[in-house]
């Protein structure tokens, strides 16, 4: 609802628990609440202020900043549906991703990532201000410090298209780089038109998300420079790993995009090097060269790459992986030390992990 300050000339909006919602279940006036709370410690030009959170004979409310404009995805269907400007899309993800910094600062996941949540507010002259875009509605959010949905358990799916394959087989336990999925899908939206997944049914996309590699970008849009599309690329990366970091590096990554417009290809090439050169791969998740041939009875290699997900029971995955290879060399006697077993090992690609 739009509402109105009693004391100053200044237009609000008000969101507000349904009746029904709150009397047949009183977890979710707690989390509606939380929702509130958690929102109003963030402090960010580029995510919508919370105001207040408050209850008036039985109706739960909060109050929120007025955005006047409009979303990105309307913007994209109102304009050019098949797809935006690059300066202008690269203006309104990096504007967004400086708000999604500030709440993964506070240990807040948004989980909803998409053009629809990217308010875009207009100027004095009644333009659209891309450099002013702000991220909104931390209603799917999950807090690190909590671990749960901040408005309920069953909203706390994302958006078929945007959200990334481990938030789609659990999102109780997805994390940043989850996020960081969606907003290169905002990205992927705002210039082609569409998310990278799409479907006839929400469990087709899901499915498609887990198990099938998305269309390139530079497919739909032949012309969209390749430092753009190496970010892409480098976001709708099915393993997290591989993603970037964290928030700060998608960002410098935007920037270094915006940056390149229309240079020279030599300079799109260094651009593109420098995007690809910035994965870093965790140091808790190592990649060996050599593994011991230790497998227990039963146990099965992981192979991030070449995952297969079935889903069952809604968005409930399970994983499948092939079975372990078994060694084709037999033990033989060490050197220098007779009748000693020297344990056996064998050269595997860097990605297999024991």
């Amino acid at each position: 609802y739009l509402g109105r300050h009693p004391e100053k000339p200044q237009d609000l909006a008000v969101k507000v628990l349904p009746f029904h919602m709150a009397e047949r279940d009183p977890v979710l006036v707690e989390r509606f609440f939380r929702e509130a709370q958690i929102a109003m410690k963030i402090k960010s030009p580029h995510l919508v202020s919370v105001y207040d959170a408050r209850e008036e004979q039985g109706l739960y409310y909060i109050v929120m900043e007025f955005v006047s404009g409009m979303s990105a995805g309307a913007y994209l269907k109102k304009t050019r549906a098949s797809g935006l400007d690059e300066a202008e899309a690269l203006q309104i993800c990096i504007a967004a991703t400086q708000g999604l910094i500030a709440a993964h600062g506070e240990g807040i996941i948004h989980r909803d990532v998409k053009p629809d949540n990217i308010l875009v507010p207009l100027d004095s002259a009644g333009k659209l201000l891309f450099s002013a875009a702000k991220l909104a509605d931390l209603g799917l959010a999950r807090s690190e410090e909590h671990g749960n949905s901040l408005t309920g358990s069953q909203a706390s799916m994302g958006t078929p298209g945007y959200m990334s394959p481990e938030q789609a087989m659990d999102a109780r336990k997805c994390g940043k780089p989850a996020d960081i999925f969606s907003m290169g899908a905002c990205l992927y939206a705002l210039l082609c038109g569409r998310p990278p997944f799409h479907g006839k049914a929400p469990m087709e996309v899901v499915m498609m998300t887990v198990n099938q590699p998305h269309e390139p970008l530079a497919s739909l849009r032949p012309n969209v420079s390749p430092a753009v599309a190496a970010l892409v690329e480098r976001c709708l990366h099915k393993d997290p790993q591989y993603r970037f970091k964290d928030s700060d590096a998608l960002l410098s990554g935007l920037k270094l995009c915006r940056s390149v417009l229309g240079k020279p290809a030599a300079e799109q090439s260094r651009a593109v090097e420098e995007l690809r050169g910035r994965q870093v791969i965790r140091e808790s998740a190592p990649q060996p060269h050599f593994n011991e041939l230790t497998i227990e009875s039963g146990a099965r290699p992981r192979r991030p790459h070449l995952l297969r997900a079935h889903l069952r029971q809604g968005f409930r995955a399970h994983l499948r992986h092939p079975p372990a290879p078994e060694s084709s060399r037999t033990p033989r006697p060490a050197r220098g030390r007779p009748g000693a077993i020297q344990k056996v090992r064998r050269r595997t690609a860097p990605h297999l992990r024991l």
